[in-house]
Order: structure tokens, then C-alpha cells, then sequence
């Protein structure tokens, strides 16, 4: 998949309503990346249906947090530095949510990883430790870079923002969703709309 050709052609091709729940779609596959990473599958077989679509529920609220927030961001900076008054904010919900996506499968294959693999086998001497600081560190700088690559894609082609200005825009998007993130979320926490650390504990 290469986000250069896969956004533009997805928001071009079709209507506000559709690109929305391609976004949509993309933060929901996010959530359940997640949810999967962390998730005690023995609720399942132990009959805890209600308690796990709760904690999945949980979850999705969690990554639907920033991801509203990049959109938000991002149609902040694309008011500010497009001169030439292109995308939308179903344009900045789509870009948000496949942003999401790597690093989603970071942490799961990384919590797979950790979960299912038999670490001590490797720990056991200083080379073994230096291979799992590459293979987890190589992952998760992958999906970092993937991140802000897809965010680079989005801006430059369905926002038509200026590519020597793109870097700059990415990095600011990315520190006012992170920021406008964090002040959700205590407000969430404080109004006990959900519990943060249990979401992330029990999932």
C-alpha cells in the first residue's frame, strides 16, 4: 500500500460521507489492533462477552481521541498554510486515521511479540538483549517512520500545503494533537466517562 497514491485516490474519487468512514474504518481497524495486543482472550471462553466489548468499546475511545484531535490539528494548519484552499476536514479525518494505523501494528506486533515469544531465551547474555533492543526498535522505528510519512502524503496531496513548508506543518500537527489529546483525555477522566489506566491495563 503506498499512502502517496492510496489517500489522494480515496479522497478524490469519493464523496465527503465516503472518505469519512474510510477514516472511520481505519481508526476502528486501529482500535482493534490494539485491543488485540493487550487483550486477555480468556474472558472470552470464560463467557465475559458484556466485559469485553466494554473494554473494547474502551479502547476504541482511546484511539478515537487522538485521532480526532489530529484532524483537528491538521485543519488548523491547513486554514493557516494552504494558500490554495484544497482538502476538508473529511480530507483531515482520513489522513488522521491511516496515520494511526502503523503505529497501531507497532504496538501489537511488539505486545505479540513480548507476550507469545520466549524472551528469557534471549536475555539470558548481552547479545540476546542487543537483538531484542534491534528487532523491537526496528519495528517500532518503521512504524514510526510510516506515521510520518502518511502524514506527509496527506498534507502534500489532498492539502496541496507547500512541500518546503510540509515538515514544518507535520511537526506542529503532530505537537497540538498531542497536546489537545492530553487535555481530553484528563477531561474525560475527570467527568469518569471511561478510566484511562484500567482501559489500558485490562485490554
Amino acid at each position: 500500500w503506498n499512502p502517496l497514491q492510496a489517500l489522494p485516490a480515496i479522497y478524490e474519487d469519493r464523496d465527503g460521507f465516503d472518505v469519512v468512514v474510510a477514516g472511520m474504518l481505519l481508526t476502528l481497524l486501529s482500535s482493534l489492533l490494539i485491543f488485540i495486543s493487550g487483550f486477555d482472550w480468556g474472558l472470552l471462553f470464560q463467557g465475559e462477552i458484556n466485559l469485553s466489548m466494554k473494554l473494547f468499546s474502551d479502547v476504541i475511545g482511546i484511539i478515537a481521541v487522538p485521532v480526532v484531535m489530529m484532524s483537528v490539528a491538521n485543519a488548523i494548519v491547513r486554514l493557516l498554510c494552504s494558500t490554495r484552499r484544497q482538502g476538508g476536514f473529511a480530507g483531515d479525518f482520513l489522513i488522521a486515521g491511516a496515520a494511526a494505523l502503523p503505529i497501531s501494528l507497532g504496538v501489537c506486533i511488539c505486545a505479540l511479540l513480548g507476550r507469545y515469544v520466549n524472551l528469557q531465551e534471549f536475555t539470558g547474555n548481552e547479545l540476546g538483549t542487543w537483538l531484542l533492543v534491534i528487532i523491537f526498535g526496528g519495528i517500532l522505528l518503521y512504524c514510526a517512520i510510516s506515521f510520518v510519512f502518511i502524514m506527509l502524503a496527506g498534507i502534500a496531496r489532498i492539502d496541496e500545503i507547500a512541500e518546503r513548508v510540509c515538515v514544518l506543518v507535520v511537526a506542529w500537527t503532530i505537537l497540538m494533537s498531542v497536546l489537545f489529546s492530553l487535555g481530553v483525555y484528563r477531561l474525560l477522566v475527570a467527568l469518569k466517562t471511561f478510566n484511562l489506566v484500567e482501559a489500558l491495563t485490562s485490554s
